[in-house]
C-alpha cells in the first residue's frame, strides 16, 4: 500500500494485489481518532480520499475480500499538506509539546518555514546547537496564561504558513506580543514571495525595545506593493559582525480591517516623508475653529527646514486649527 497525490484535503491510496484477489475492504481515520471511516469494498488499484483535514496524519488499512473471507489488515500512515491560512487566524504556540525542561524543545511550529539560520564563520560552532535554533520555547512572561512562545535567536528568518489567495494584505492587520531582553535587539516584520529565498523578504515594520516583558504590537500591510503570500519575521542583531539577537513571539493573530476605515497601529510613527509637499497625510483630519482655510493656511505636508534624521518634510499648521491623527485600532 502506498500514498500519492497528497494535498491539504485529499490523497490517493494505491496498492498491488498480493495474489489473485480482485476486491478489497478499505478504511481510514485520523491518527488521533479511534473511529474508522469505511470506503466499503473497492475493486480498482487506487482510491481517492477527499474531505481530509490539512496538516493531519491519517492511518489507512486494507485487507483482501475473498468472497467473505478476509486477509490480515495492511496499514500505512500519511500526513496531509499544510493548507493556506486566512483571517481570522491565530497561533499561540501551545499544544505542540508538553516538554518543560530544558526550555528549548527542538519543536518548530507546524506549517511554518525556517527560511534562513545564521551560519557565519564567527558563529559556526554554536550556530548548530539546539539552543540557538528558532523553536517553541518554555518561557517566562508569556501572555494569556500560556507556557510557550516562539524563540528566535541570532539572525534567523522564519515565515508563517502561506496566505490564502483570496486574502488581500491591504485589508489585514497582524498583531502579536514580543519580548526583547536587550534594547539593541530588533525584529523586522515583512512579506516574502518565495519562502525558500531570503532575498524576497520585504520589511514593512520594525519592533525595537519592546522591553523585558511581553509587549503588544500591531501592524498593517497597506503600504506593501508586492505579491508575496508569506508573512515573515527576521531577527536583526547588533551589527553585521555581531549577530547575537533574541526575540520571543507570542499570540500572533491575523484579523480583517475594513478597507474604508482609517486606523492607527501601535506603536505609531509618522515622519511625513512618503508624501508630496503641499499634500495631506493619509487618514489625518483637519478640524477648524470657524477659520476659512486657504491653500496657504491649511495644514499640509511641508518641505520644511530643520527636520530630523535627514528627512525633508514636516507637517505645517497655521491659524486656529486642529489636526487629528487616525483613530487607534481597537
Amino acid at each position: 500500500v502506498s500514498i500519492s497525490a497528497i494535498t491539504s484535503d485529499g490523497a490517493t491510496v494505491n496498492w498491488v494485489p498480493g495474489y489473485q484477489e480482485s476486491a478489497w475492504e478499505m478504511e481510514y481515520r485520523p491518527l488521533s481518532d479511534t473511529n474508522w471511516t469505511s470506503m466499503g469494498t473497492v475493486t480498482s488499484m487506487s482510491e481517492i480520499l477527499t474531505g481530509l483535514t490539512a496538516n493531519t496524519t491519517y492511518k489507512v488499512r486494507m485487507r483482501s475480500d475473498c468472497g467473505g473471507e478476509y486477509s490480515y489488515w495492511t496499514e500505512t500512515d500519511f500526513t496531509t499538506a499544510c493548507g493556506a491560512i486566512a483571517a481570522p487566524w491565530s497561533e499561540d504556540f501551545e499544544g505542540y509539546t508538553d516538554q518543560m525542561n530544558p526550555r528549548w524543545t527542538e519543536v518548530f511550529p507546524d506549517c511554518w518555514t525556517l527560511v534562513a539560520q545564521y551560519t557565519g564563520a564567527a558563529m559556526n560552532e554554536i550556530g548548530d546547537q539546539i539552543d540557538t535554533l528558532p523553536q517553541i520555547y518554555r518561557a517566562f512572561n508569556t501572555t494569556e496564561g500560556g507556557n510557550y512562545t516562539l524563540r528566535m535567536h541570532f539572525n534567523s528568518l522564519i515565515a508563517m504558513p502561506e496566505l490564502d489567495e483570496d486574502v488581500d494584505l491591504a485589508n489585514v492587520r497582524l498583531s502579536l506580543n514580543v519580548r526583547q531582553p536587550y534594547w539593541r535587539y530588533k525584529l523586522q516584520i515583512g512579506v516574502m514571495t518565495d519562502r525558500d529565498d531570503p532575498e524576497t523578504f520585504v520589511p514593512v515594520a520594525v519592533v525595537n525595545n519592546s522591553g523585558k516583558d511581553m509587549t503588544y504590537f500591531e501592524c498593517g500591510f497597506n503600504n506593501y506593493q508586492g505579491e508575496g503570500r508569506y508573512i515573515a519575521f527576521k531577527n536583526i542583531g547588533n551589527s553585521e559582525n555581531d549577530p547575537y539577537c533574541t526575540n520571543y513571539l507570542d499570540d500572533i493573530t491575523l484579523t480583517y480591517v475594513d478597507p474604508e476605515e482609517c486606523v492607527m497601529y501601535l506603536p505609531y510613527e509618522e515622519d511625513f516623508e512618503a508624501y508630496v509637499p503641499n499634500g495631506e497625510p493619509y487618514c489625518w483630519e483637519v478640524i477648524t475653529e470657524d477659520v476659512a482655510l486657504t491653500s496657504t493656511t491649511k495644514p499640509m505636508v511641508y518641505a520644511g527646514f530643520n527636520t530630523t534624521d535627514g528627512g525633508q518634510n514636516t507637517l505645517r499648521m497655521r491659524n486656529r486649527c486642529v489636526y487629528a491623527m487616525p483613530h487607534m485600532m481597537s
